[in-house]
């Protein structure tokens, strides 16, 4: 400190001018960085966007939803396939019935039918059930209906006039 003191005050001057003036300096450089960064940050930025213009879209709804949600997954179906074979009827096989109606009695209240059946003679009604394997259906004035159940079919059978 002593060496300071020691100074003429004429060096003491210019030392405090000469750091002034590199103050002043300095300062007047940094101004003028600022001023070209701003210039080339204003560049900067306006070349930006040219490169990346920005797209304004107007049609958007701002309460919709940016992201989608995912639909829910299909159900599974868990249970194991069944193979399921084609049901073939059993045909049983009838012999073919030698029926022929003789003779029919009776009225709309009930009536009588005299058959042959395989040279035998029978006497049925509505709704017998014959052990052959058929049913009276139906015993009209000209005709007797039966169902053969093997067979799962209606027949119909005229009044024959022979005897």
């Amino acid at each position: 400190m002593r060496s300071e003191t020691c100074r003429p005050p004429f060096v003491r001057s210019c030392l405090v001018i000469a750091l002034f003036a590199s103050c002043l300096l300095f300062t007047n450089q940094n101004s003028c960085r600022a001023q070209n960064s701003e210039v080339s940050e204003e560049e900067q930025s306006s070349s930006i966007l040219e490169q990346n213009p920005y797209k304004l879209e107007r049609d958007k709804d701002p309460f919709q939803p940016l992201v989608k949600r995912p639909l829910p997954p299909k159900p599974v179906d868990l249970t194991p396939p069944v193979l399921v074979k084609p049901v073939t009827p059993i045909v049983h096989p009838c012999p073919s019935l030698r029926i022929s109606v003789i003779g029919i009695v009776g009225n709309d209240g009930g009536r009588l039918a005299m058959i042959r059946l395989n040279d035998e003679i029978k006497f049925v009604r509505e709704k017998d059930v014959m052990p052959e394997g058929f049913t009276i259906v139906e015993i009209q004035p000209e005709r007797v209906v039966i169902y053969a159940t093997r067979e799962k079919i209606r027949r119909t059978f005229p009044l024959s006039n022979a005897q």
